[in-house]
């Protein structure tokens, strides 16, 4: 047997070189095995991680998204003084889909009626708790075009006098929850009765551990 180099090798020697390569390829396999392991573990890792991040903000037991049905009244008039309570009864009430609203944009519930007649537009929607005890984190995201009030059964946790779009964290208002079914409502007014658009958005979401 020659080598590359066209040195003779006896048997003896074949054997030592056959010996070698598959040592080498043994151990090329252990180290390519304890790479897959290595990745295995750190990917195992990451995603307990991930889980233990999850489970500190908590689960979303209670979630409203944009385009969800909300029961809706057009502020022709005044709306009952405790439309805001979950004791109320809606089910005269409109039902349509957020958002809310006329103009340019497309529209999940149109309101091409608005303009000139009416400026507000009061909303409700029930969720669900388990336990107020656990609830740990309350996010409202409210799009309006002027100003707004959000109430949680019948109480008021925000509101702003001027147009709003962005993600408030009401978490303090917890207190205000209780076990079972619960009412979030809010009402928008459009800045001006005249304005050639309006827009309304709310969406919701409860984290409870």
């Amino acid at each position: 047997m020659k080598d590359n180099q066209g040195k003779h090798y006896g048997s003896r020697d074949a054997s030592t070189i056959h010996h070698v390569i598959m040592k080498e390829k043994t151990d090329y396999m252990s180290q390519r095995t304890h790479g897959v392991w290595f990745i295995l573990c750190i990917t195992a890792l990451l995603c307990i991680g991930w889980m233990y991040a999850a489970a500190a903000e908590g689960a979303s037991t209670a979630t409203i998204s944009e385009g969800d049905e909300w029961q809706y009244f057009k502020g022709t008039e005044e709306p009952p003084s405790k439309w805001n309570y979950l004791s109320y009864d809606a089910t005269g009430w409109l039902k349509g889909r957020t958002g809310f609203g006329y103009g340019a944009a497309d529209f999940s519930t149109s309101l091409n009626d608005m303009k000139g007649i009416y400026q507000t537009v009061y909303a409700r929607r029930e969720f669900p708790i388990n336990d107020p005890l656990h609830v740990r984190a309350m996010n409202l995201r409210v799009r309006c075009d002027g100003p707004f009030a959000a109430y949680i059964n019948g109480i008021e946790v925000i509101g702003n006098s001027e147009p709003v779009d962005e993600l408030l964290d009401i978490s303090g208002f917890a207190d205000m929850l209780h076990s079972g079914t619960n009412v979030l409502a809010v009402q928008c007014t459009n800045d001006d009765i005249n304005s050639d658009d309006f827009s309304f958005t709310p969406s919701f979401e409860v984290y409870e551990d």
